[in-house]
């Protein structure tokens, strides 16, 4: 199957808006500190690629990235972001318990997808922008903000 197609029949399976829980979001920029480690994480991550090129690692396959793209990738899956120098990567990421990719049919084992968003790119920033804000704010109802940006934000990727 090519990486196209690969990613053509999925779905983002929330299965009920109770259980998905936003654990944490966090802008990152390429600095010479960077560390690009394989790990895991025990949530899913998603990624919004705001500037910059490089490359994401999932496992052992190594695969182009840009602004808008955003990457899905599902607990568990060992993953890396790799920054070119010449063009610094930035990114927003956060983590959420209990939201995953699946396929529509079942019959493949899916990790991860990489889609380009520039159609939506906007509203999309928009999203994971407030969340970042909601969560640096701290107030009384940023948690209930970011619970119902996530949302949103998990039903229009889904789509």
């Amino acid at each position: 199957m090519d990486y196209e197609s690969r990613f053509q029949n999925l779905n983002l399976d929330y299965s009920s808006f109770d259980k998905a829980k936003l654990l944490y979001a966090s802008a990152s920029r390429y600095s010479g500190e960077w560390h690009s480690n394989l790990h895991t994480h025990y949530c899913s991550e998603i990624f919004y690629i705001t500037e910059g090129t490089g490359q994401f690692q999932i496992e052992d396959q190594i695969y182009p990235i840009s602004p808008h793209d955003l990457i899905i990738v599902n607990p568990n899956v060992l993953h890396t972001e790799l920054s070119h120098n010449s063009n610094p990567l930035s990114y927003i990421v956060i983590g959420i318990e209990d939201v995953e990719l699946t396929t529509l049919d079942d019959e493949d084992d899916v990790s991860f997808c990489i889609i380009n968003l520039k159609e939506i790119k906007d509203v999309v920033r928009f999203y994971f922008n407030q969340i970042l804000a909601e969560i640096n704010k701290k107030t009384p109802d940023s948690e209930i903000m970011c619970r119902n940006l996530t949302e949103n934000l998990v039903i229009l990727l889904s789509r």
